[in-house]
């Protein structure tokens, strides 16, 4: 598994105004953003998203990285914030399926609908900074010079792996998931690197960063675990079944000398982490605030549908919860304990001083 880069430094700064988020926050730190090479002020809030895209981008093999990112776009689909973003991603993914080498800057400014919209200084360049395009150069084409730009790494790397899967799985995947991926990513990167935050994002990230991670290190509190039992293992031969009943069989056929009164003495369940559980009322409490209105209600009926974030709503001993999804919930504890434990040491520095 991929860690976020180590050269991600945070240090304290004085600066009260957040230039990430436009809010007013306590605390805000230095921070060194090795995707464009910069040192940014930011609030803790800014600097977890800028290190969740991090580590969502930095393994595109990774399962729950390609989960987050799909999901992501249930966040993002309706915001118009988007629409000249989604423009652009439609035309360079057009020209990919067309097997176009190069495209050119001038042709792209013809067919720019968005006029309010500045393509070459507002766009272009984060689609640059996420590497989905090259830097525009100029070149000669047809006897005239030309700014031209290619496909960057990120698309052109899917491309491969999904390639590389077809021929090792003999399944051709579903083109559809990569153009997923490529949504997610542009959704993440507006939210990361401009000021328009989704509000029932983030809202949903802080509430489960506060009742189902521990406050000190970081790490998915074990009471907060869903855990599911997903096949069973022979204690004696270590042979795998999907169901307890066929693994009863095997020991019926290869293991008689156990009685069958010991039979579960030698079964060994194989469990994974199915989700984190947060407390269904505080969901409520947010439902309830005014600010929000059925805009909030909205969003959370589109992640059900998509079965995106969450993974299920459950009552169980009593405790009504909802449920999200193992991919959540791994990739936010990896960049929570980074996150933390760098903030953490900077505020002691700044208390001892």
């Amino acid at each position: 598994m991929s860690m976020i880069k180590e050269n991600s430094e945070i240090e304290m700064s004085e600066i009260k105004k957040c230039p990430g988020c436009n809010l007013r926050k306590r605390n805000l730190y230095t921070w060194y953003d090795s995707i464009s090479n910069i040192n940014l002020e930011l609030c803790e809030d800014c600097i977890f998203l800028r290190e969740f895209e991090i580590e969502l981008t930095s393994d595109l093999e990774d399962k729950d990285n390609q989960r987050v990112l799909i999901d992501y776009e249930a966040f993002n689909y309706q915001k118009k914030t988007a629409f000249p973003y989604r423009w652009l991603e439609n035309y360079i993914l057009k020209a990919y399926l067309d097997k176009k080498k190069v495209i050119i800057l001038d042709d792209l400014l013809d067919e720019w609908t968005y006029k309010e919209v500045d393509l070459e200084e507002d766009i272009i360049p984060k689609f640059v900074e996420w590497n989905l395009l090259t830097t525009p150069e100029n070149k000669e084409i047809d006897g005239s010079e030309k700014k031209i730009m290619k496909l960057g790494g990120f698309i052109d790397n899917l491309m491969k792996n999904h390639l590389k899967n077809t021929l090792e799985t003999g399944r051709f995947e579903s083109i559809g998931k990569i153009l997923r991926l490529i949504d997610g990513r542009i959704g993440f990167g507006i939210e990361a690197r401009t000021t328009f935050k989704d509000t029932v994002r983030r809202k949903l990230m802080k509430l489960a960063l506060k009742y189902g991670y521990d406050r000190d290190n970081g790490k998915i509190k074990e009471i907060s675990k869903v855990i599911e039992t997903t096949s069973y293992r022979c204690n004696l031969c270590n042979e795998l079944t999907d169901f307890r009943y066929k693994l009863y069989e095997h020991f019926e056929s290869a293991h008689q000398e156990i009685k069958k009164e010991e039979y579960d003495n030698y079964v060994i369940p194989i469990e994974e982490l199915k989700g984190l559980k947060i407390p269904r009322e505080k969901v409520a409490e947010l439902d309830e605030m005014k600010t929000y209105g059925s805009s909030w209600r909205s969003k959370l009926v589109e992640l059900f549908k998509r079965d995106a974030f969450f993974v299920d709503s459950e009552i169980s001993h009593n405790e009504s919860v909802m449920v999200i999804s193992a991919p959540w919930a791994n990739v936010l504890e990896k960049v929570n304990e980074k996150v933390k434990n760098r903030i953490k040491v900077k505020e002691k520095v700044k208390t001892t001083n």
